[in-house]
This record gives C-alpha cells, sequence and structure tokens, in this order.
C-alpha cells in the first residue's frame, strides 16, 4: 500500500518496472544449472537530495516507459536491459555513498547512450572521447566513476545482454558475434563465458535453461 500528497502545481509522478532478479549458477560437475535469487543490493526505500540524480533517474524511467510503447521487440529488449541496469547502477552508487558530478554525468550519458544505440558498430574508446570533447583518460575516469566500470567493459556487458537474447532466439554463435560488433568469435566465446559461467555453444543449447 502507498499513499501520497501531492499539489496541483506540482504533481507527483509515479513510474514502476517490473523485472526478474536471478542469479545462474553453473553446475560444472553435473553439466546443469540452477538460479538463486539474493537480495537486491540496495535499500527497498531510498530517498535522494542530489538533483543530478533525481533528474537522471527521473530521464531514464521515463525512457524506459515509452521504449516499450513502439520498436522491434528485440531490440527493445536490449535497450530497455540497458536503460534498466543503468537505473540500478546510480541506485547502488548512491546508497553507498557515491556523490556525481553534473558535466561529468552528463557526458558519461551521452556516452552510454551511443553505446546502446550503436553497439553493432566498431566502437573504440578515442571514438567515444571525440563524441563528448575529452581525452580517453578522462572518460575512462569519470565514466568509472558514475558507472563503477570502464567503458569498454560497459559496452561488453551490453554486448553480451544483447547476445543472449540472441542465442535464445536459435542465432547461431558465430552470426551472434558478428551481429553484438564482436567479429572475433573467439574473443566473444572467452568475453561470454567469463561472464556467464558457460560458453555461448552451451548457453545456446541450453537456453530453455536460462
Amino acid at each position: 500500500m502507498r499513499t501520497a500528497r501531492t499539489f496541483e502545481h506540482s504533481p507527483v509522478r509515479c513510474f514502476a518496472a517490473d523485472f526478474d532478479y536471478v542469479c545462474p549458477i553453473y553446475d560444472r560437475e553435473n553439466g546443469g544449472c540452477r538460479t538463486e535469487v539474493p537480495p537486491l543490493p540496495l535499500p527497498f526505500y531510498q530517498t535522494t537530495t542530489d538533483p543530478y540524480l533525481f533528474d537522471r533517474l527521473t530521464g531514464l524511467f521515463t525512457s524506459l516507459t515509452k521504449s516499450s510503447l513502439s520498436g522491434d521487440v528485440g531490440a527493445v529488449k536490449s535497450k530497455q536491459r540497458a536503460i534498466f541496469t543503468e537505473i540500478l547502477e546510480l541506485l547502488i552508487q548512491y546508497s553507498n555513498g557515491g556523490s556525481y558530478s553534473y558535466s561529468d554525468a552528463g557526458k558519461v550519458s551521452v556516452v552510454i547512450n551511443h553505446m546502446t544505440e550503436h553497439f553493432a558498430e566498431s566502437i573504440t574508446l578515442s571514438r567515444l572521447a571525440e563524441i563528448v570533447g575529452i581525452s580517453e583518460l578522462h572518460l575512462g575516469k569519470i565514466f568509472k566513476a558514475v558507472t563503477g566500470k570502464p567503458p569498454i567493459d560497459y559496452l561488453l556487458d551490453i554486448r553480451i545482454n544483447r547476445a543472449k537474447e540472441l542465442l535464445r532466439d536459435g542465432v547461431s554463435v558465430t552470426e551472434t558475434s558478428r551481429l553484438v560488433g564482436i567479429n572475433d568469435i573467439y574473443y566473444f566465446s572467452r568475453a561470454f563465458k567469463k561472464r556467464e559461467g558457460v560458453p555461448p555453444s552451451v548457453y545456446s543449447s541450453n537456453k530453455t535453461e536460462y
């Protein structure tokens, strides 16, 4: 149950997102997979006095809501996952005492949007830095401060998430690697296994279990 008091000149805005939060655990000995539901790494209820965080979260939730109303289903899911991941990362960092620079966070947001829209293309750190007009070193520093990850790792997460959707849809490993912008199939397989615990070929063959 929720209650709130609002005013005509400043109405309350409410956003909701339904999501599954599970951790797949691969059993190397038996070759099976099970899932666990760990507690969320952030408080059930929290407030913020950070103006950037408030504006950014409002914008992200608005984008998340709009994205469900149009577009290709596969592309929409990938975009929604990227948006919701950013929401969680911002909330987790804030709950852990993180602070934000509006200017830096704005640049990081531009970079993340570019990654989400162009992950299937060739993307370099120098190109990302060029987009926001700063050095590669400075971009790496502010990106990790805001998201907790280097930009290239964040990009790889986006690609792996999209790859999982393609594999579940029956797309071959080789074609999946190409469609997510990774032309080296061996690098793709290593990166996928490092993040998911199983090679993409195994994930594909056991897709009904994930």
